[in-house]
């Protein structure tokens, strides 16, 4: 086991609440002023506000979807590992309350909404008359009525499978009998839910994304972006597990198989993440289309072929080197470490699927396009997803550890949230 401190207690928890509020201030601190720097960067230059904001944006969308992902994977599986973070996956989506960053990320939409003219080309009409012969092909999913329609889709399902589940979960939590359990309704609901879920994000991605480059289409794109994001989101809930485990109730449920399971987790889903990439390279490669091409044309010239390698090492190479090995998975010290170090490194993987976007690759070699306001939009919708992440931890009426589910009988020690 690994949860008593150097004095051999554990806190109790009260004071994990506590530690999640504290950790919130800062959090809310960061998120004022990246919102402030937003606001001023919107005001002395429009252009670079909105790259920016689709930039930032898009990382913290990937990781609710990442958070939502695995509720509904686990709600399926029962896996161990999922009964001591499904407060953390909730709080991560939707957790009963206004504290939820999904309505945080959904709110965030209405900038996009507004500036559709601006990412999308295929709205404007200079650009319509000069590729008519590609794009009129694609007017039937490429307009703007269809665009918002789906947008509402988008919106209502999210929010749908995401309050049904946590009503039909709580409910659960409080049957004591067997006859009286919904688990198999849950199972049902969760599996059919996945599978709309992954049909969602995949079109979600395609249009607030990969149409920002309208001449171009892969059909795994969304699949990239999900995997970035789910990666991104276990690593995250890995970062609060290990920081939450020498309190109350977790101390009582962490044990070392557990933190092997969840570094087991990031392992796969580096290499999953490294599969789908270079399955989309390759075939893309081979083909060599122009039309095709041109998307990673801009992404290996200039700054962006540097950035390209790096992520190769960085992001599936150096984690899979050591994810690979037993005792880094095992060592939570070493687990938090790759957890934020995942975080970091998908900063650099949403910049480079998103910022060439804005760049004509008639300019090549091309300029790395960073500006001061990239790192605003990640702080400022960071902060504040961050603080209501851990501001509904902190108030949740809720035990942090689920309160019952007839499948964790024999999984792990009962113990009370005192």
């Amino acid at each position: 086991m690994i949860h008593t401190d150097s004095s051999g207690m554990s806190g109790s928890s009260q004071d994990l609440r506590d530690k999640y509020g504290k950790m919130a201030k800062p959090a809310l601190a960061v998120g004022v002023l990246g919102v402030v720097l937003l606001v001023v960067g919107f005001i002395l230059d429009t252009d670079a506000f909105y790259e920016s904001y689709i930039f930032g944006f898009t990382y913290w969308i990937t990781i609710t979807f990442g958070m939502i992902g695995w509720g509904l994977l686990h709600n399926m599986t029962a896996g161990k590992w999922g009964f001591t973070i499904r407060r953390m996956l909730q709080a991560g989506s939707y957790n009963g309350s206004w504290r939820s960053p999904l309505w945080l990320m959904l709110l965030l939409v209405i900038p996009i909404v507004l500036g559709r003219e601006f990412y999308y080309p295929w709205l404007q009409a200079e650009f319509i008359a000069e590729h008519e012969h590609v794009l009129h092909l694609k007017a039937f999913y490429l307009n703007e009525p269809f665009w918002l329609i789906r947008l509402a889709i988008y919106v209502l399902f999210f929010v749908g499978i995401t309050m049904s589940l946590k009503r039909m979960l709580d409910r659960e939590e409080h049957t004591t009998s067997v006859a009286d359990s919904r688990l198999r309704t849950i199972q049902k609901v969760s599996a059919l839910g996945l599978v709309f879920f992954l049909l969602v994000v995949n079109f979600s991605m395609t249009d607030w994304t990969m149409s920002l480059e309208p001449l171009w289409f892969s059909t795994i794109y969304g699949v990239i972006m999900l995997i970035g994001g789910v990666l991104s989101a276990i690593a995250l809930t890995n970062g609060m597990v290990v920081t939450s485990a020498h309190y109350r109730p977790f101390s009582g449920y962490i044990d070392t198989k557990t933190i092997h399971d969840l570094g087991n987790l990031m392992f796969a889903l580096t290499i999953f993440w490294a599969y789908v990439s270079f399955s989309q390279y390759i075939i893309i490669w081979s083909a060599n289309l122009a039309e095709e091409a041109s998307w990673y044309l801009k992404r290996a010239d200039g700054a962006y072929e540097w950035i390209a390698y790096g992520l190769l090492i960085f992001h599936f190479a150096f984690p899979f080197l050591v994810l690979i090995q037993r005792k880094f998975k095992r060592n939570p010290a070493y687990l938090k470490t790759m957890a934020l170090y995942i975080l970091t490194v998908h900063f650099f993987d949403i910049l480079w699927q998103i910022k060439p976007a804005f760049q004509n690759v008639a300019d090549a070699p091309l300029p790395l396009n960073i500006h001061w306001l990239d790192f605003a939009a990640v702080a400022g919708i960071g902060g504040l997803w961050l603080f209501l992440y851990l501001s509904s931890l902190q108030h949740s009426k809720e035990p942090l550890v689920a309160r019952h589910d007839f499948r964790m009988k024999g999984a792990k020690p009962v113990v009370d949230d005192v």
